[in-house]
Parts: structure tokens; sequence; C-alpha cells
């Protein structure tokens, strides 16, 4: 599980830094189980994506602008053969990196860190909101298959070994915006969809709010969804 993409791309470039060797063997140096290299190469990739995407956001990329690029060329090695050569950066870069990951982790911009009872209700939240969609020929297609395609992708980031939590947290969102599209034709499930969609309030916004605002949060969803007319 991670929060801080600059932090793990460290650490897994120092990994593979360190193993030494052609790019392929680097990349099994920090595989998670069942992964290939190409997978492995994605999701390293993936998290060098997520660092440009935080940099965009909080107006860091113009300073980091050339360490991004540097990190792209690292990770492609476009002209060089991945079973003969291996990746490199000098610590100067190295430390270049951390010192962003120190700066992100300043930043309210990241996720909270999740144990692993809120990342099992997240979970049990999504399997009843596609359980419900499943059931309920009701729903537009047009509403329940976007819905149902969110779901899916948000089950996907919890399939995997290492979980991104910026991925998990920006789906959820997502997932509640459209879940209020589909209230007001699940019927005698509103009580549950409710509920899974207040696990999502509970799990990334009330951590960060004080007291009675967060409660306010929580309780104006219910009340929003309580209020969408049947069809």
């Amino acid at each position: 599980m991670y929060r801080n993409p600059a932090r793990q791309l460290h650490n897994a470039l120092e990994t593979m830094i360190s193993t030494g060797g052609s790019f392929r063997s680097q990349l099994e140096a920090v595989k998670l189980d069942e992964e290939d290299f190409r997978t492995t190469h994605t999701r390293l990739l993936g998290m060098l994506a997520s660092c440009e995407n935080i940099a965009h956001a909080t107006n860091k990329w113009e300073r980091n602008s050339t360490l991004f690029n540097l990190l792209w060329e690292r990770l492609m090695l476009v002209d060089s053969d991945w079973a003969m050569y291996g990746t490199t950066l000098d610590e100067g870069w190295m430390s270049s990196l951390w010192n962003l990951a120190d700066s992100f982790e300043a930043l309210s911009f990241l996720p909270i860190s999740l144990e692993q009872e809120q990342i099992d209700g997240i979970r049990t939240a999504l399997e009843k909101m596609q359980d419900i969609l499943n059931a309920d020929s009701q729903i537009p297609q047009q509403i329940r298959g976007p819905l149902l395609y969110l779901i899916h992708r948000a089950l996907d980031i919890l399939a995997g070994e290492d979980v991104d939590l910026i991925a998990l947290r920006s789906i959820s969102f997502e997932i509640l915006g459209a879940t209020i599209g589909a209230y007001s034709y699940v019927d005698d499930q509103r009580e549950a969809f409710t509920e899974c969609a207040n696990t999502f309030v509970k799990t990334w916004v009330t951590p960060i709010m004080i007291g009675t605002a967060s409660n306010l949060v929580s309780t104006g969803i219910s009340v929003i969804l309580k209020l969408m007319p049947a069809t």
C-alpha cells in the first residue's frame, strides 16, 4: 500500500540500481507476486505519472521537469536492449527524487494511510453496490454501465498487492458522484446503497475534517440520497 508515489519510485529505483545487471533483471528485483516484467514496468511508469500529476496540481512541475524527463528516460531505455543494459541514476538525482518525496509528504493533497480494516470496508461496499446494480433491472444502462465500470476498476486496484491509495481515493470520489444518478432507481435497496456511499465519505473525507464538520458531510450525503425521488 502506498500513498507517496515519489517515495515508492525512489525505493524501487534504489533496489534496481543496487541489483545491477540488465533492465529485465532489475525489473525482476522489484516485481510483485504474479507480475511479469511488463506489468512491473507499467506499475513503475504509473508511479512516475502520479508524481507528475501531483507536481502539476501543486505548482512543483517547473522546478522538477528536468528530473521527470530524466526519470522517464531511465525507465524507458528507448535506445537500449533491455536484456543487455540496466538503468542508472546518479546520487544527485536520487537525492532530488527523495527531496520531492519529502515535499509531497507536507501536502494535504496526499491521501491518508488506511488500515486493513478500512481497505476491507471499501471492498465490501464496492461488492455490495456491484450486487445491487447487477440485480436491479430498473437501472438504465447509461447509469448502470459507467458505475459498474468504476466499481470494477476500484476492485482491480484493491486486488493488487501494492494498493495505490491516490488512485483508490480518486475513483472512490467518482463512484460517490455516480451513485447519485443510480440512487433513485434502487428502491428497496436504498438504505444499503446509502450505507455503501457513506463508507467512501467516512474513509476519505471524515479523517481530514474536524468534529462537527465531518459529521455534517456524512449526514449531508445521507440526506441528499434519501431525498432523491423514486422512479
